[in-house]
């Protein structure tokens, strides 16, 4: 038997039962968030997104990289070069201001953006692309 510590949870078991668990978002499926595909227009199905949005934009993350020759890490991902650099660039700021010795810090501290790694696009990049398949559709039609 499953224990249910709220309402909420007994209703989205009942849900679930009854209307069955979207397989991408998890949910079940009168509440599904999935986004409607922009190519067959399909919502919630696994192997459409497989094969459609792979038809959409590559999308790549930078990681920066910091070092101070006693430890090192990465500061986070940053959806542009421009930003991971700035991002470096105000750590490596920031560090040498508090640091005791300024002119040693700027011997010591480091970083630099690595190379970009392609990510999978995100549930907003689906939605913008099916906002666009959507609106060139409704231009095509008014035509």
């Amino acid at each position: 038997m499953t224990r249910i510590s709220c309402p909420s949870e007994s209703w989205d078991l009942y849900c679930e039962s009854q209307y069955g668990v979207c397989e991408v978002c998890q949910k079940n499926d009168r509440v599904c968030e999935c986004p409607e595909c922009p190519v067959c227009h399909s919502i919630g199905e696994r192997d459409c997104y497989g094969k459609h949005v792979a038809a959409l934009p590559a999308r790549y993350e930078y990681t920066v990289r910091w070092d101070n020759r006693i430890d090192c890490g990465t500061l986070g991902t940053y959806d542009t070069k421009e930003d991971a650099e700035n991002a470096g660039k105000d750590w490596l700021m920031e560090m040498t201001a508090i640091d005791p010795n300024p002119q040693q810090a700027e011997e010591s501290y480091s970083f630099e953006v690595l190379d970009p790694v392609e990510v999978a696009p995100t549930k907003e990049d689906i939605k913008k692309a099916a906002l666009h398949h959507l609106q060139s559709t409704i231009r095509n039609v008014a035509r």
